[in-house]
């Protein structure tokens, strides 16, 4: 059993089950940020289709951007720069 499956099996709150991952995006875990785009994507891709009003651009941008805002220390708390 990985890492990330035992996240995902574990009783933690939403919140906690994300700081999980992200600790496992920073050891390099690629299902964990799988995890936390196929979670946060489409959320993403409304507020930017919203902002962009452009479909084609709002993917692009979702699928370039959220890996890398992920990959930020303090994103899940709004403490990124």
């Amino acid at each position: 059993m990985d890492k990330n499956t035992q996240v995902q099996e574990t009783h933690l709150s939403p919140m906690q089950h994300d700081a999980a991952l992200l600790i496992l995006v920073h050891e390099g875990d690629e299902q964990a940020m799988a995890s936390l785009f196929d979670r946060y994507s489409r959320i993403v891709y409304s507020v930017a289709l919203r902002v962009l009003r452009d479909p084609r651009s709002c993917r692009g941008r979702v699928a370039g951007g959220l890996p890398t805002v992920v990959a930020q220390p303090g994103w899940l708390h709004g403490n990124t720069r």
